[in-house]
């Protein structure tokens, strides 16, 4: 039941990445940073998919956007080694 829930969970935010990336391809005409708003959005959906979310915005914008790319990139690394580290830390507290 819970591994559902967690997949379902994914396959939402996957989803959502793939159209804040359409998004984000229709409104830059030119590549930069992120704004405030794409920040915002690529970071909430990294942070409950951080590896299907990092690929989808990375992979979809590297070609046309390559520093949102890297920029995304780095949040999904970020998100992904501060979710291990609190997952290893609370397994090693539970024993």
């Amino acid at each position: 039941m819970t591994g559902d829930i967690i997949r379902l969970i994914a396959l939402g935010c996957f989803v959502a990445a793939f159209f804040i990336k359409k998004q984000i391809k229709q409104n830059t005409k030119v590549d930069g940073p992120l704004t405030k708003d794409e920040k915002t959005k690529v970071i909430l959906t990294e942070f409950f998919s951080p590896i299907l979310a990092g690929a989808v915005y990375y992979y979809g914008l590297r070609k046309e956007f390559p520093i949102k790319a890297k920029q995304a990139n780095k949040y999904s690394i970020i998100i992904f080694v501060c979710q291990l580290l609190v997952g290893v830390g609370l397994l090693s507290l539970s024993v």
